[in-house]
């Protein structure tokens, strides 16, 4: 029994002095925290590191396991690792990283090691080589390197990720106020002109009189943009420029009145670009540069925001208000009237015509004249959309659209769907027929009817508004449903909108995507 407990017990300090072997082979590198502080020792001096692997053998190896034996690998890159951090302690030293920059650091790295020592304790190893160029010139630091050993009681993934971190931030700590004053001495701040030599001069007796330095050159906002008065056809677009002679200063962008971007000027000559989003119309934009010291610099901008007409599409509107036997639909003639409006300011002018508003009091063998009239003139490329508001009757499997003479006890005196699909198998030969319709405010829609047999070119959107909210279609189509802020208004935006306002079904086959209307601007 003793023998037993001996045994055991040296295979249990085996087991702890090698590391168990439950352990990933795979870390990540993780982020360092700064260790230098923010300073202006490199005045905006620009810089750009360029870190190489020189390691031997395998690049994805940082070292090796306890008892398994096996190596440690990353698929992280460890010269992006290296770079993205000496980076970030430059710029804390008050440098800008430019990829057009001539000052230089490079970086070979020749080691980078976390390995499972005897007595259970993780030993790490970083050695880079560095030298930093400035225009040819060169200053080689040599290989700067850092050591640790950390007590670990078991060779997890986490405590090599740690070790790892910890060598880097410990590698930075020591050796970048080196590189950080070989780049400050090597380099010149850019922009500034070096003082021309002092010219020999006759003693005097003046001793008050002395050389007056040259004076610095003002700040300056060049080259801004986008051009004055430009309209876009895409809300996306860049506001940029050109900060001279304003190291420590702000540049801040307002678009209407709204801060979207500010940045700190740290060299003499810096050129930047920030992404904004117009709205639609006029858009007010402003560049101001506040120096150190002096006065503000302002740039007044204004751009537009108008997207392109949308193409390809027919459009037959009809609004009913008064009947001869029904009640009155109250708002419907108006409805219809700034659709037209709204769909007509949507597209090409030489296509304007193709939007068509029929008369309130138009009857059924017009309307269905009308309706293959267009279905007739549509060529294949193109989409009819039929916008009705009024009175929609329920009929067993199918919907009775009201026209000024419709009986509510002759379902034959109004247009049924059924005629609408009919016509569009007969007489249209384009891509696809979009129905919407408004019923009456405060009144439920019949249930949609199935059309499957209706053709497949048929879709159809209703819309049954809440009290109050006879106006919904046209404001939505207007810009209300633009969730996209694109300038456009889309079918699956249109039916969301409609579902806040009252009850919008839909059924058919066209894609949610479909650009309905397109936002204009009214004179």
């Amino acid at each position: 029994m003793p023998r037993t407990a001996i045994v055991l017990c040296l295979c249990l300090m085996a087991a702890l002095a090698t590391g168990c072997a439950f352990v990933s082979k795979e870390v990540k590198l993780k982020k360092v925290p700064s260790a230098q502080p923010e300073s202006d020792k490199l005045q905006g001096i620009p810089f750009k590191v360029v870190v190489k692997d020189e390691r031997e053998g395998d690049h994805k190896s940082v070292g090796a396991t306890g008892w398994s034996f096996r190596s440690l690998i990353t698929t992280d890159d460890v010269s992006k690792w290296v770079s993205r951090h000496l980076a970030k302690e430059l710029e804390n030293a008050g440098g800008e990283e430019s990829e057009d920059a001539v000052n230089q650091i490079v970086c070979l790295v020749k080691a980078c090691d976390a390995s499972w020592g005897f007595w259970s304790n993780i030993k790490t190893n970083l050695a880079i080589d560095v030298a930093v160029e400035h225009n040819g010139e060169k200053v080689p630091l040599g290989e700067l390197q850092a050591e640790q050993s950390t007590f670990s009681f078991i060779d997890s993934s986490s405590r090599f990720e740690n070790a790892l971190a910890e060598i880097l931030g410990k590698w930075l700590k020591s050796h970048s106020p080196a590189i950080i004053g070989a780049l400050a001495k090597l380099s010149k701040e850019p922009g500034v002109e070096p003082e021309e030599p002092a010219k020999p001069t006759r003693p005097t007796t003046k001793p008050e009189e002395r050389t007056i330095p040259k004076p610095a050159k003002p700040p300056m906002l060049l080259n801004t943009g986008p051009p004055n008065h430009q309209q876009f056809r895409n809300p996306n677009i860049e506001i940029f420029g050109e900060a001279m002679y304003a190291i420590g200063g702000l540049v801040r962008i307002t678009l209407n009145n709204k801060e979207v971007a500010s940045t700190k000027i740290k060299i003499a000559q810096k050129r930047f670009s920030i992404p904004a989003k117009l709205r639609l119309g006029k858009n007010d934009i402003k560049i101001i540069l506040t120096p150190k010291s002096g006065k503000p610099i302002t740039k007044d901008l204004s751009v537009s925001f108008l997207p392109p007409p949308l193409r390809d599409r027919r459009a037959l509107i009809l609004g009913v208000e008064k009947f001869t036997h029904l009640t009155a639909s109250t708002g419907a003639a108006k409805a219809a009237a700034d659709v037209h409006e709204i769909l007509g300011a949507g597209t090409e002018p030489k296509d304007k015509s193709k939007i068509i508003l029929l008369e309130s009091k138009v009857s059924l063998s017009q309307f269905l004249a009308k309706l293959r009239e267009v279905f007739t003139a549509a060529e294949k490329s193109e989409t009819v959309i039929i916008f009705y508001s009024g009175a929609v009757l329920p009929t067993l499997g199918d919907m009775a659209l009201a026209v000024r003479e419709t009986d509510s006890g002759k379902l034959r005196t109004a247009v049924l769907l059924s005629d609408i699909a009919m016509n569009a198998d007969r007489y249209f030969s384009g891509k696809t027929v979009l129905l919407i319709v408004q019923g009456e405010a405060g009144k439920a829609l019949p249930k949609l009817p199935d059309l499957a047999g209706l053709g497949s070119a048929m879709s159809i959107l209703t819309f049954a508004p809440s009290k109050g909210n006879s106006s919904a279609v046209p404001a939505a189509l207007a810009g209300k449903a633009d969730a996209g802020a694109d300038g456009y208004v889309t079918l699956s935006e249109l039916r969301k909108y409609l579902d806040g306002k009252g009850t919008a079904a839909f059924s058919g086959k066209l894609e949610a995507g479909f650009c309905i209307a397109r936002l204009y601007l009214k004179k």
